[in-house]
Formats: structure tokens, sequence, C-alpha cells
């Protein structure tokens, strides 16, 4: 029997490590079913009929879960309130997909009291340059970029670069945006829109046009 529940084995979540197992509690339970069905036919009936309406009824409710990404974030941080991952995802969700700071506000707060993970903290970044809060903006951007240490650019370049740009400091601003753009141009091919990495450094973005 194989468990990622008690000692880890392979990758950090692996659905078939999960359900495999259950191929021999299925033998195991078919087997005393069978047994019992010789002796008390019709309880071990209603026994079946009752477990197939309770996973009907699990099922049905389960699958309201998927029907949006909205959802399914949600009902992460229900089931794990706990999970850094889950309140990233959903206040990646608001700030990307929604454009709803006040949304995703709480979800980043919670989070970074768990944990402060990268981007999490750029998210934070983030919110705060939206707020106008500049000065908080920069710090929150170069935490993350001194954490993420990315090759490729993030949004935290163009937090960092424009809040050097509202600070008056345009030789910094200038400078970071220079080098963004030419690593930025690697990205065009396998840019996806909507991922976390899809963060527009292009001349024709309006930030970047500000600065350049």
């Amino acid at each position: 029997m194989a468990s990622n529940l008690v000692i880890l084995l392979t990758d950090l979540f692996a659905e078939r490590w999960v359900y495999f197992p259950s191929i021999g509690l299925s033998l195991l339970a078919g087997y005393t079913l069978h047994i019992f069905y010789n002796r008390w036919r019709y309880l071990v009936l209603a026994f079946v009929i009752f477990v197939l309406m309770a996973y009907t009824f699990v099922v049905f409710s389960r699958n309201a879960v998927w029907t949006s990404n909205e959802n399914f974030y949600k009902q992460i941080v229900v089931d794990a309130p706990e999970s850094v991952h889950g309140r990233l995802m959903l206040a990646q969700f608001y700030v990307a997909e929604k454009k709803d700071f006040e949304a995703a506000r709480p979800h980043i707060q919670k989070g970074l009291e768990i944990y402060r993970h990268p981007q999490l903290v750029e998210l934070a970044a983030i919110t705060a340059f939206n707020d106008g809060d500049y000065v908080m903006a920069k710090r929150l951007a170069l935490e993350a970029l001194k954490e993420l240490n990315p090759s490729i650019p993030h949004r935290a370049h163009l937090v960092l670069a424009t809040a050097y740009a509202h600070e008056g400091k345009y030789q910094e601003s200038l400078d970071l945006v220079k080098r963004v753009l030419k690593v930025g141009k690697r990205l065009d091919k396998i840019k996806v829109i909507g991922s976390p990495f899809e963060v527009a450094f292009q001349e024709d973005n309006p930030a970047i046009r500000f600065i350049l």
C-alpha cells in the first residue's frame, strides 16, 4: 500500500498515489460483501443502495465547485483556510481577472500572515501601487524580486520601475525597464494570457511608454 499521507514517496501530490491503494481496498470490500450477501442478501442490497445514493449526492454537490475558477478557488479557501496557495490563487484571480483589489486584499493579507510567499508579496506590491502608496509598493516589489530572483520579467519589475519614476528616480526607472524589455523579447512566443507571467513588457504598454 502506497500513500503520501504518511511518507512522501514521490510528487508533492499525484492522484495516482491516492487512488491506487483503493483498488486493493475495493477487492477486500467486494469479497466481504460477497460473503455477507450469501447470508443477508437484502441487508447487503440495502447497504449498497445507500452507499450509491450517498456517493451520488456527494458527486452532484461537489461538481458545483468546478463550475468556475472563482468557485474552485473559493472552495479551496473554505476547505483549507491556512493554504497559502489557495489564498494566492484566489487573490490572483481577483487582481488579474476582475481587477477587484478590495476582494483580493483580505486574501493577500491572510496569506502573508501564514507565509510570505514571494508571489503574494508581488500581489501586495501591485495592490499598494494601486492604492497610490508608492513607497510601500517599491519595498514590496524589491522583496518579491529578491526572493523570486527571476530570469524573466515579473510584474514586480513594472511596479518597481513605475515607483522609481513616481519618486523622480528617472534614470533608475529607465535602466530597469531597458533591462527588462531586452529579456522580455524572449517571452513573445510563450506568453500565456492571464498567467502570472503575462506582464505585457512591450513598448506599447502605457506604463512602459511613460517611463521610456
